[in-house]
């Protein structure tokens, strides 16, 4: 799935495979710092593979609002989809 900032929440959970972001997570940790997220390297996403680790400097979860992503090698930030679900979209008032 390819991340532009027109989308404001991640609708599922993923793999940032190019490119960086930096999302507000504090609907899921109670922290309101935002995080930066990078992309995936060899030996990491192996293990993901094999092992299923998810590790959180690259992981996206689903329903964490999208602050800006960024381009890298001239491909744009694109996310490798692990889980889909029950996905609602909040609206704000």
């Amino acid at each position: 799935m390819i991340l532009d900032d027109s989308i404001e929440l991640i609708p599922c959970d993923g793999i940032l495979v190019n490119g960086d972001a930096i999302v507000d997570e504090s609907m899921l940790t109670g922290e309101t710092v935002p995080v930066t997220k990078v992309d995936i390297k060899d030996d990491a996403y192996i293990g993901f593979i094999e092992e299923g680790v998810e590790d959180s400097r690259f992981f996206l979860f689903s329903g964490t609002r999208l602050l800006r992503s960024r381009p890298r090698h001239c491909k744009p930030p694109m996310i490798l989809v692990t889980k889909t679900g029950n996905f609602v979209k909040y609206t704000r008032s």
